[in-house]
């Protein structure tokens, strides 16, 4: 299955780089797992709802025609780890990859929203974007543990 995770992107940090690299060993014989970073654009420039129409637009480009679309949002579905995984499972079973979206430092463009087949909360809190995408693996890892048997979950 293929599986990407597409956000604006300023600057990642090197212990998330890491973090990432590690969990894209783990995940290697599951799921091939693409990170896309869209550079942000410069916020001095045009109006706070302009940039972030942009952003999404950029964010589009790059889903798969076929691909089945989960958008990170505040106000998603808020799945436990079990849920998560079985919700992997069906979307696995019925489409061809997989792409999760997340928007910029100040939210994803109705666009983006409207794409989605599915919206997603990590939780109730706000992360760091660069956080948020160690998460989110970190759970497609676990969720990939449930559905294999694995004790990781435990």
């Amino acid at each position: 299955m293929k599986v990407q995770i597409i956000a604006p992107t300023q600057k990642t940090p090197e212990w998330v780089k890491i973090s990432i690299n590690e969990y894209q060993k783990r995940l290697k014989n599951e799921l091939k797992l693409e990170i896309i970073d869209i550079p942000l654009i410069n916020r001095l420039k045009k109006p706070l709802k302009e940039i972030i129409t942009q952003e999404g637009k950029k964010i589009i480009k790059h889903i798969p025609q076929a691909s089945f679309v989960i958008a990170l949002t505040e106000t998603g579905n808020l799945l436990s780890s079990q849920a998560f995984a079985q919700h992997l499972g069906q979307w696995y079973q019925q489409h061809p990859s997989l792409s999760f979206i997340i928007g910029s430092p100040e939210g994803l463009a109705d666009i983006c929203r409207d794409k989605a087949n599915f919206t997603l909360s990590l939780s109730p809190l706000t992360f760091p974007h660069s956080m948020v995408k160690v998460i989110l693996i970190e759970q497609l890892y676990r969720a990939i543990t449930i559905l294999k048997g694995h004790p990781y979950h435990k």
